[in-house]
């Protein structure tokens, strides 16, 4: 219980606009805080990559396109997608 307690007021404190903000000119917090956020910005794009990868093999855009190249009605007709989805 006690520890409970603790992390809600913790987490609050935390939360709080005036504690964000004057955490925010304290310069060693201010770069731990872009580091994560580049780190977190790092792990979302990486796995948004991969989904648009794994969407391409699956829609076989690869083989499609080792034939030359293609327009985009040509990808939406040979891949089955709607113009806007081979966009």
């Amino acid at each position: 219980v006690w520890r409970q307690w603790w992390v809600r007021r913790r987490n609050a404190a935390l939360a709080a606009p005036k504690f964000q903000a004057a955490a925010a000119r304290i310069p060693v917090v201010r770069r731990v805080a872009r580091n994560r956020a580049r780190e977190i910005f790092d792990l979302v794009a990486g796995f948004t990559y991969s989904q648009i990868l794994l969407a391409a093999v699956e829609a076989d855009l690869f083989d499609l396109l080792a034939t030359g190249d293609k327009n985009l009605p040509q990808i939406s007709t040979a891949t089955g997608l709607s113009i806007k989805a081979a966009e």
